[in-house]
């Protein structure tokens, strides 16, 4: 933690990892509360929003089934594996 006082007067302090890069800023007020600074996030943020995000549970879920499907013949997870490919497609 790295005390800064700002131009203002106001004292921030400054929550680093063991690397040195900041990862909170903390601000003191008059009635002893610590209050966190939220940084403004970038635009470039905006875009990420929109894309799809797959979980492990996905994952879990997409393998299990074509495992099954390659249980019964190569024909049945072939068709399996391009359903689900479609299927991801069709959501972009």
């Amino acid at each position: 933690i790295e005390p800064v006082v700002g131009a203002d007067g106001e004292t921030r302090y400054f929550v680093k990892d063991r690397h040195g890069a900041v990862r909170r800023i903390l601000v003191l007020d008059d009635a002893g509360r610590v209050m966190e600074v939220q940084q403004n996030s970038r635009d470039d943020d905006d875009d990420k929003d929109n894309s799809i995000k797959l979980g492990l549970g996905d994952f879990i879920f997409y393998s299990l089934l074509t495992s099954k499907a390659a249980q019964y013949n190569f024909v049945t997870f072939a068709a399996c594996a391009l359903v689900i490919l479609a299927g991801l497609g069709g959501t972009l």
